[in-house]
């Protein structure tokens, strides 16, 4: 099983990546900078400047090393700014919603960033979309990418990849970092081996893969 967790929020200062994140064969996910402008401050107090560079490391994004030295996180991926749906009102005379959609009125917009002065965006005119940002946002851009690696391995007729496997895949495509809060050496306490991209995983280069084969594996005592 691929376990992927979040570094969490407490960033900059080095160290701050708590359990389960520091486990050993966790997939640590710190937070990049998305690039999507508001149009000013949002419910969590970031700035348009704090999503416009996708070569920055998001200022919250918790670092490594873990207590025992070893480096984390693992990845990055966007984190700020970062799009989603909103839970919409259910119609009992129709199966879709309103033209600019309704939220349900239990969505407060609790803990989720929002827009401008609003817990939607765009701001004005619609219920159907809000953007957040976090840690718990770059997460599972990474755990969608393990899944996606997973299921290249079994369209190649090929065994599916075992964690070990699919965590070395995501690294030989990951891209380096190297702007505010990266720009350090391999792998680093605050963007791991990089971030995770798709386009470098499944460009069609041909790979030497062995799997946990039996005469590499370390089996004595």
């Amino acid at each position: 099983m691929v376990v992927v967790f979040s570094a969490g929020n407490s960033g900059p200062t080095g160290g701050t990546i708590g359990s389960p994140g520091v486990a050993k064969n966790v997939i640590t996910v710190g937070a990049a900078e998305n690039v999507q402008p508001l149009g000013g401050t949002d419910g969590c107090n970031l700035l348009d400047t704090d999503a416009n560079s996708a070569n920055d490391i998001a200022g919250f994004s918790s670092r490594g090393p873990c207590a025992d030295g070893r480096a984390k996180p693992d990845f990055v991926a966007p984190g700020t700014h970062v799009s989603g749906g909103v839970w919409q009102a259910a119609n009992p005379l129709s199966p879709l919603p309103g033209v600019t959609g309704t939220a349900d009125p239990a969505f407060r917009g609790y803990e989720v960033c929002g827009g401008v002065n609003s817990v939607f965006f765009p701001s004005v005119g619609q219920e159907y979309y809000t953007t957040s940002s976090g840690t718990s946002h770059s997460c599972p851009a990474v755990a969608g990418a393990a899944a996606l690696a997973r299921q290249d391995f079994i369209n190649k007729g090929l065994l599916p990849p075992s964690p070990a496997m699919t965590k070395a895949f995501l690294a030989i495509g990951a891209r380096y970092l190297n702007g505010s809060g990266a720009n350090d050496t391999l792998p680093s306490t605050s963007q791991g081996m990089g971030m995770v991209n798709l386009g470098t995983m499944f460009d069609g280069t041909a790979r030497f893969i062995r799997d946990q084969l039996a005469a590499d594996k370390f089996t004595a005592t």
